[in-house]
């Protein structure tokens, strides 16, 4: 799996005191299952993932 930095830039990031480490956040895959259509699991998943293309 391609990998890019993230984690790295957040433990820098978290370093500081005024800074909060908020973790992963599953809010894009929250926001993708939210605009499933009819009859597709709201997960990502490969199938929604495929028609992510439809969504307006």
């Amino acid at each position: 799996m391609p990998r890019s930095g993230t984690t790295l830039v957040e433990r820098i990031l978290s370093s500081h005191p005024d800074v909060h480490s908020a973790g992963a956040l599953m809010d894009f895959g929250m926001q993708v299952g939210r605009l499933a259509p009819e009859g597709v699991p709201p997960r990502l998943c490969l199938e929604l993932l495929a028609q992510s293309a439809r969504f307006d």
